[in-house]
């Protein structure tokens, strides 16, 4: 019989990306109640995949709303099942610049939410190491509504 898993609680998701953002981190970032609120306020959205399948196994609530998944919708899936590439290739070309250099910073690329509205994110990423194990650490900014502005 499958094992029917719980939902985690609104926020909790951001105690998660702490507790293992703090295995990485020295000094202030060791307090766990300092990175929290980090967490929760970044205007930026945040995802942990792994690095040899690119499934999701933890993001935070900004990273919903950019989407517009629940959490739930996206724990255990990837990019490319849920299609949120507009040009997957360029995807691929990240994920393989981060896992051979160790991290990309302020790409433009095209994204597709739930709706199926286009948009547009500024992408940075960095490989991690956690528990042994190597992981996608990615900072998602939408910059949509900005480029709307420019091109009316």
């Amino acid at each position: 019989m499958k094992e029917k898993r719980e939902e985690p609680r609104k926020g909790a998701t951001d105690n998660m990306c702490a507790k293992k953002l703090l295995k990485q981190s020295d000094g202030f970032l060791q307090n766990e109640s300092a990175v929290i609120p980090i967490l929760r306020s970044i205007p930026a959205g945040i995802s942990i995949s792994r690095l040899s399948d690119g499934v999701f196994v933890d993001v935070n609530d900004t990273l919903l709303q950019i989407y517009g998944y629940n959490r739930s919708e996206i724990i255990g899936r990837t990019y490319a099942e849920l299609g949120l590439w507009v040009q997957p290739e360029q995807w691929q070309h990240v994920a393989n610049k981060v896992n051979s250099e160790g991290q990309v910073q302020d790409l433009e690329m095209e994204f597709r939410r739930k709706t199926g509205e286009i948009g547009n994110l500024i992408v940075s990423a960095e490989r991690i190491e956690l528990d042994g194990e190597a992981y996608f650490l990615g900072i998602f900014i939408d910059h949509s509504h900005i480029l709307l502005i420019f091109i009316q």
